[in-house]
C-alpha cells in the first residue's frame, strides 16, 4: 500500500538532509595560507562542499595558487575535484605541507563523516524504495476500505458527475480515493488498474 503521505516524508527528508550536516567554521576557510618556501607566491585554501547539505555531491577540497592562477586542485579524501586530485595536481612537497596542516586534518574528518551521512542515506532510500515496490495491496484491505469510505467516495464521485469510463474521470476518482484515504492502492497514472477497482466496487459497468 503506498501512502499518499510518502511526496509530504519526501520532501521532509530532503529537508532534514539539508539541514542535518553542520560544518564547523574555520579561520581560514575561503583564505589563503601561504606554503613554504616563502616569497615564491605559492599558497592553498580549503574549501568546503559546493552544496550544504549530506545529500548533496560536493566535498571538501583544496586549491593550490602560484599568486597569479590555481596551478592544482583536489578533494581532501584524495578523490577528484574540479577535475584534479591534489597527487597528479600538486608538488610533493606542497602537498604533504598541505596534508599536514590543521584545517586539512579537520576538513578531512568533517569528509568522513559527510561521506557515512551520505552512505546511510542511499542505504535507507534504497530500503523505502524496495519496500515500496514489493509491498501490495491485497484484496481485504481494498474490500475493508470500501465498506467503511465507500459511500463517501461514492457520493463525491456522483456529484461530480464522473464517468467511470473514461480514463481521465477514472484517475479523477482515483485521486479522490487517495485524498480521502491518503493511501494509493495503485500508481496514480495506472488507469487500468483503477477502472478495475471501480469496477469491482460497482462503480462502472
Amino acid at each position: 500500500m503506498r501512502k499518499l503521505t510518502k511526496a509530504a516524508v519526501c520532501c521532509a527528508l530532503v529537508a532534514a538532509m539539508l539541514m542535518s550536516f553542520a560544518y564547523p567554521v574555520f579561520a581560514t576557510s575561503g583564505k589563503w595560507i601561504p606554503l613554504k618556501p616563502e616569497g615564491q607566491g605559492y599558497r592553498f585554501r580549503i574549501d568546503r562542499p559546493d552544496g550544504q547539505g549530506s545529500g548533496d555531491t560536493g566535498q571538501w577540497h583544496v586549491h593550490v595558487n602560484d599568486g597569479r592562477k590555481d596551478t592544482g586542485c583536489g578533494g581532501v579524501n584524495g578523490k577528484e575535484s574540479h577535475g584534479k586530485t591534489l597527487a597528479n595536481s600538486v608538488s610533493s612537497k606542497h602537498r604533504k605541507q598541505i596534508e599536514q596542516h590543521p584545517d586539512f586534518i579537520s576538513a578531512k574528518k568533517e569528509q568522513s563523516k559527510l561521506d557515512k551521512q551520505r552512505a546511510k542515506e542511499k542505504k535507507e532510500a534504497e530500503k523505502a524504495a524496495a519496500n515500496n515496490k514489493t509491498k501490495k495491496t491485497t484484496k481485504d484491505e481494498l474490500d475493508e476500505f470500501w465498506r467503511v469510505r465507500g459511500s463517501e467516495i461514492e457520493a463525491e464521485i456522483m456529484r461530480r458527475n464522473l464517468d467511470m469510463l473514461k480514463k481521465g474521470d477514472v484517475l479523477i476518482a482515483a485521486g479522490l480515493v487517495a485524498a480521502a484515504t491518503g493511501t494509493w492502492f495503485f500508481p496514480a497514472d495506472d488507469y487500468l488498474a483503477w477502472a478495475n477497482f471501480f469496477r469491482a466496487m460497482g462503480m462502472a459497468h
